[in-house]
């Protein structure tokens, strides 16, 4: 690449040649040779201030051995005195304003860096606080009611089935006779969820933050086996008998390729816990997130949103509603249940979460060889329970897949049935009333029967 010296010859050589044709009056000529000339005097100017530059670093001894003198004998015996020298070499002033642009290094091939040895601490900032994880949403418990007890266990009383009953009567006819049978005995065991850890002297004394984060942690991991236990604990060993793993509950079945018979089934769970407890109205929805996120994503011919959304309610009435009410329902989505498993419920008049006391921390330092190795025991513990003494006040719905009856089926006992109607992607499956059928006997052909997913 050529110098500026160098191009300036060039330009020069170039301003002879148009010499002739500019004076000659050609236009073109003329026009190059102002954008020659302009070029010429900025690269004087910039010459000037290499020049002006380079005198300046050869006076403060740029690139010498020792970066303390001026150039001229005179030493500098801080960094501060040899940044005025500069200054004042530069003639910068109040009155005279610029800049200056040099390394002020004590030693120009040993730079001073960020320490990386035992001083790397005093300039770094630690914050002492524990970020948390993922956290689940705690579902459960708040949908129930919750009842006290000191007992071991809770025990109530189921009424009989009613034979026979009161009818109208002819005169002198005979009266018909009433029995009900006696009271079921049901009872609830009390069971217990609990854990320990071991914290050091230390650690509670040098990281409390961490001593109470493991506290709390403790007590989030508590909070999951609970809620698990109620809903879905199989009852054996010392497990809870949780909601979904009780007999009596009601079961229906959906299409899951069809979010409309899955809507329709929600609406028709509330009729039937309303006819099949003493005249409880269901109160909430439980749902999974993915099964949630199916129903709020539902658009209707004008492609709007049925749940609402993004940015207004229902077709801009109302503002967005996070959880909005789904036929009445609050309604819950939860991690607690799976995909293709929802519960419809009178959760508060149907069921209630039993506790014996309430959650307890108790800590020794004399548990096994703690104190002599400077240890703290932690040990956290609760019992409780679930008393679901209406059953039928909860709708389990379950996807599943349809088969067709074949034309020689016959009705086989306590089995569902369901009469389909409607297109492929929308099909309504509607549960049979099959009171007055007879097993063995009474066609099924054209029915659907139901198969979990």
């Amino acid at each position: 690449m050529a110098t500026m010296r160098e191009r300036q010859a060039e330009i020069k050589a170039n301003l002879l040649d148009l010499q002739s044709k500019i004076e000659s009056g050609d236009a073109e000529a003329i026009k190059s040779a102002g954008a020659l000339t302009d070029e010429y005097e900025q690269l004087e100017t910039r010459i000037k201030d290499a020049e002006k530059a380079a005198q300046l670093l050869k006076r403060i001894g740029h690139g010498s051995d020792s970066d303390d003198s001026s150039g001229n004998g005179e030493k500098y015996k801080t960094i501060g005195e040899k940044a005025a020298a500069m200054v004042k070499a530069a003639g910068i002033s109040p009155e005279n304003h610029g800049s200056i642009v040099a390394a002020l290094e004590k030693s120009a091939s040993d730079p001073q860096l960020d320490p990386a040895g035992d001083y790397i601490g005093a300039i770094q900032e630690v914050d002492y606080n524990i970020l948390q994880g993922v956290r689940r949403p705690l579902t459960i418990a708040g949908l129930f009611g919750v009842e006290n007890t000191s007992a071991a266990s809770v025990s109530y009383f189921v009424e009989g089935a009613a034979e026979g009953g009161p009818t109208t009567i002819a005169e002198n006819g005979a009266y018909p006779q009433l029995h009900v049978g006696e009271p079921t005995k049901v009872t609830e065991a009390i069971k217990k969820i609990g854990t320990f850890w071991k914290d050091s002297d230390e650690l509670l004394s040098d990281a409390p933050r961490l001593a109470q984060h493991i506290n709390e942690r403790a007590d989030y991991l508590m909070d999951i086996v609970e809620e698990d236990q109620l809903f879905a604990g199989n009852g054996t060993g010392a497990n809870i008998s949780g909601l979904i793993n009780r007999s009596g509950l009601q079961v229906m079945y959906y299409d899951p390729t069809s979010i409309l018979d899955l809507l329709l089934k929600i609406k028709s769970a509330k009729k039937f816990i309303k006819k099949l407890t003493p005249g409880f109205r269901a109160d909430g929805l439980l749902i999974s997130d993915d099964d949630w996120d199916a129903l709020t994503s539902l658009r209707d011919n004008n492609n709007q949103f049925l749940a609402g959304g993004p940015f207004y309610g229902m077709y801009g009435n109302t503002q967005v509603a996070e959880e909005p009410p789904l036929w009445g329902l609050r309604s819950v989505p939860s991690q607690a249940t799976q995909e293709g498993l929802i519960v419809v419920g009178a959760w508060r008049l149907g069921g209630s979460v039993l506790r014996n006391g309430g959650r307890s921390v108790e800590v020794t330092n004399s548990n096994e060889a703690d104190f002599i190795n400077g240890r703290v025991t932690f040990r956290t513990t609760e019992r409780c329970g679930l008393k679901v003494p209406y059953p039928k006040a909860f709708m389990k719905l379950k996807s599943a897949t349809f088969t067709v009856e074949g034309e020689s089926a016959k009705y086989v006992a306590n089995t569902q049935y369901y009469a389909r109607t409607g297109s492929a992607g929308a099909y309504i499956y509607t549960l049979v009333d099959t009171s007055a059928y007879v097993a063995g006997t009474t066609s099924t052909a054209g029915l659907y029967k139901a198969t979990a997913i």
